[in-house]
């Protein structure tokens, strides 16, 4: 059972509280990402099977699949249709997220699970 999530710029920092071991540790980021970046919000999607996470030096939405030992699986990285994704919301097959630094909100679609 995972029991903490911790953002570590730029990494997903997987820990099993109870028995106080690490599970994971993976980039928020594309492999080829070279911008700096600070993660800003983190959601579980209601079913338990996907992480979601902000990444404000890409301007990017990242989904990662939650295997059943915990493991995290890179999914893809979508644009989040602004600069310096802040918070964000899963909202039924929807994502709606506040783009800090160029004031605007965004609507992105998930379909069969997966951000479009």
């Amino acid at each position: 059972i995972v029991e903490t999530i911790k953002v570590e710029k730029p990494n997903l920092v997987i820990i099993d509280s109870i028995q106080t071991m690490l599970i994971d540790d993976i980039s928020s980021l594309a492999r080829n990402c070279v911008s700096e970046n600070t993660c800003a919000d983190i959601h579980i999607s209601d079913d338990d099977k996907y992480i979601f996470v902000s990444n404000r030096g890409s301007d990017s939405i990242g989904q990662f699949e939650i295997n059943e030992d915990g493991k995290l699986k890179l999914i893809k990285h979508i644009y989040a249709c602004g600069k310096g994704p802040r918070n964000f919301a899963l909202c039924d097959d929807f994502i709606i997220c506040a783009n800090q630094d160029s004031n605007n909100c965004s609507i992105l679609e998930i379909k069969n699970g997966h951000i479009n």
